[in-house]
């Protein structure tokens, strides 16, 4: 993905990276919530394949997006605040993905060490949910955001003509 994503950056730039393919990641991930054991097993890793390559694109564009404002004597210290901040997202992460299990389990009247599939498929679908944060974050970055990084060139918006008779 690492290569792949230049040239989408390139093309479309971070904003509208971050707007849509965070739409896409909680999708495929709220479709781990279809999965059961019937589901034949090729499903499985391209629904996961999937999931992965979108999960590393975002990763790849918020971490290079976190570092364009940077001025190179503070990048060390960047890098390490970001690796930090990363680290406890995805430990929140799978906090919250088992609090959420937990209640759904609990909700259902199912004991806490033997949840039912349907359990998970409820903490799963919540947790996607949560998955689009990020995209309401994005949403507030301008269309030129980290333009000097990737190289975007946003288009300049149409004006409306006016014709004098």
């Amino acid at each position: 993905m690492k290569a792949f994503v230049i040239q989408v950056l390139r093309r479309f730039g971070f904003r509208r990276i971050l707007i849509v393919n965070g739409v896409i990641t909680a999708g495929s991930m709220a479709l781990c919530a279809t999965l059961s054991p019937s589901t034949p097993p090729v499903l499985i890793v391209a629904i996961l394949f999937f999931h992965g390559a979108c999960r590393s694109m975002e990763f790849t564009c918020m971490t290079t997006l976190a570092y364009t404002e940077i001025p190179a004597p503070r990048m060390s210290q960047a890098n390490g605040f970001l690796s930090a901040v990363m680290q406890l997202s995805l430990g929140v992460g799978v906090a919250v993905g088992a609090l959420t299990l937990r209640l759904v389990a609990h909700f259902h009247a199912h004991p806490a060490t033997t949840p039912a599939l349907g359990d998970f498929h409820l903490a799963i679908l919540f947790t996607s949910i949560l998955a689009l944060a990020p995209v309401f974050d994005a949403l507030g970055l301008a269309p030129d955001a980290g333009s000097a990084t990737s190289g975007h060139q946003p288009r300049a918006p149409r004006s409306a003509s006016v014709t004098v008779a």
